[in-house]
């Protein structure tokens, strides 16, 4: 359960030799051209294909969108100036004006329609971004640069949602996932133009100087995938590129001592969690002990608390991530609104775990695989091996199975596994999007369950998301969220492990200001002084 604390010397020197053969170029001298190292691999650039942290990050360079957020994940205009709600379910929306996309073609309301029709349409999507779009009724262009949406009832958050969705010109609205990812249909009005993309490598962007939000002052920039933590750092002592993100615990002591490197933190609003399969009578990967099919026992309550309490989430911090976490109560911290943090963390109690296995007719135990994958949440291996280590402790016997986060993605969506390793940020910036993306019952039609790999589905849970979907009083709206969240937590819908602290090192000549919504955006970064 234990991790270097530090990147030993002999760590070093090798990682240095697999940094030069994965063909990461030196950074610039001049402070003209950028190189990021990034920690994890985007399944696509199509900015509708998959609604994941990764992806959305990616394509908020290339692509605006109606409304965009600051740091703290406060509104602030997009391509929409302004905005304003007519009555409880239309909303009046206005444009900015002369900005034109990277083809040179004008920005309009009707491109903005486009944008909002095309999420259900994108294929074999992982997780589709109708989630924000599903409260739409109808869009209205008015004039060129107005628009209005209705919605199907009151909407209180569509603002919120609109900050996730990206703007694509209408001339690509029928373009497939396949003509984003060859570059094709890769056209936005955003700070930079595409360039090129290399899968599982990097993204070759150029700077645009007619960007509506100012000067970016990177000519070229390349964003690395560098999912090997060593790699990263190498990557960046070595100065082949300037700035990387989630910076592993192992690494954060080592980098503090260099004189040439600069580090920031901030508490992620992502959560840590696992997804258990809670609705199938027979769950894949779930076995009597020593083999032999069984009845799922994820289905019962009181197996899910038990495994919950087995858990120890503070050692899990302190041991694997240096203290840099914070045990989770819900899905997100407790400084967020409705965030679920005043239920406090579950406590560690194996021995009310044990007994609650018995109480479930499960004393014998039983074993199970936790799966995850390799190349998204740092540490992922060392986190299912420690917890597989305590749930052993309560006679569940648990190994751990990873695989390429490509293949994790489409895996999970087919909900091919028991129990599930994710990590989940919010885009809106309040829990209503994981509420109704990850534990709402999954229902197409309704957008919802979008990321609900485990099958929970509760009436009265869905219920306290739609009243509060409908609530336009703010206050009275929070209430509703956490009492659906603190329902979905007593329910056992998923086991809340930890937020982590995230850590950027960059090097002294740049600096940024670190978000809430832990993206690492190339035009956050300037040069220092």
């Amino acid at each position: 359960m234990s991790m270097n604390r530090t990147l030993s010397r002999r760590a070093l020197l090798a990682v240095t030799a697999a940094a030069a053969g994965a063909g990461l170029r030196p950074a610039s001298a001049q402070m003209r051209s950028l190189a990021v190292g990034l920690a994890a691999v985007p399944t696509s650039i199509d900015p509708h294909y998959h609604d994941s942290q990764v992806n959305r990050g990616l394509s908020a360079h290339v692509f605006d969108r109606l409304v965009h957020q600051d740091a703290a994940q406060r509104l602030a205009p997009g391509l929409a100036e302004s905005w304003r709600m007519l009555d409880d379910a239309t909303w009046e929306f206005a444009l900015r004006r002369g900005v034109r996309f990277h083809d040179g073609s004008p920005f309009t309301a009707a491109d903005v329609a486009a944008s909002l029709r095309r999420p259900p349409e994108v294929r074999n999507s992982p997780a589709s971004f109708v989630l924000y779009t599903r409260a739409i009724e109808s869009v209205s262009v008015v004039d060129a640069h107005t628009l209005r949406i209705r919605t199907t009832g009151p909407w209180p958050l569509l603002a919120h949602d609109l900050a996730a969705v990206s703007i694509v010109p209408q001339s690509v609205e029928a373009a497939s996932t396949a003509d984003f990812n060859s570059g094709r249909a890769m056209i936005g009005t955003g700070p930079f133009r595409f360039r090129s993309w290399v899968p599982g490598e990097e993204v070759a962007l150029e700077g645009n100087p007619e960007w509506w939000g100012g000067p970016v002052p990177w000519r070229q920039t390349r964003l690395a995938f560098l999912p090997n933590p060593n790699t990263r750092t190498v990557a960046l002592t070595t100065r082949r590129v300037q700035l990387i993100n989630v910076v592993p615990p192992s690494s954060v002591e080592y980098l503090a001592r260099n004189p040439a490197v600069a580090l920031a933190r901030r508490v992620s609003n992502q959560v840590i969690y696992l997804q258990l399969d809670v609705a199938r009578e027979q769950s894949p990967f779930v076995t009597a002990r020593g083999g032999g099919a069984i009845a799922n026992p994820l289905r019962d309550r009181r197996v899910r608390r038990a495994l919950s309490l087995a858990i120890n989430r503070q050692a899990l911090i302190d041991r694997l991530l240096d203290g840099l976490g914070v045990p989770a109560s819900g899905l997100l911290p407790d400084d967020r609104p409705a965030a679920g943090g005043r239920l406090g963390a579950p406590r560690f109690d194996p021995d009310r775990a044990r007994a609650l296995l018995q109480e479930a007719g499960h004393e014998a135990g039983f074993a199970l695989v936790l799966q995850g994958a390799s190349d998204n949440i740092v540490g992922a291996d060392d986190l299912l091996a420690a917890v597989a280590s305590m749930l052993s402790r309560i006679g569940v016997e648990a190994r751990v199975e990873l695989q390429p986060r490509a293949i994790y993605a489409a895996r999970t969506a087919r909900r091919e596994f028991a129990v599930a390793l994710f990590q989940r940020s919010f885009p809106t910036g309040e829990p209503s999007n994981a509420l109704r993306a990850i534990l709402a019952t999954p229902d197409a039609g309704l957008g919802t369950g979008s990321l609900n790999r485990g099958g929970y589905s509760n009436p009265e849970f869905d219920a306290l998301v739609g009243r509060a979907m409908a609530t336009m009083d703010e206050a009275a709206r929070e209430v509703l969220l956490f009492e659906a969240t603190r329902l979905a937590m007593d329910d056992g819908a998923l086991i809340a492990l930890y937020h982590p602290v995230n850590v950027w090192a960059m090097t002294r000549d740049v600096t940024m200001e670190v978000r809430a919504d832990d993206y690492t955006l190339a035009h956050d970064i300037r040069p220092a002084g």
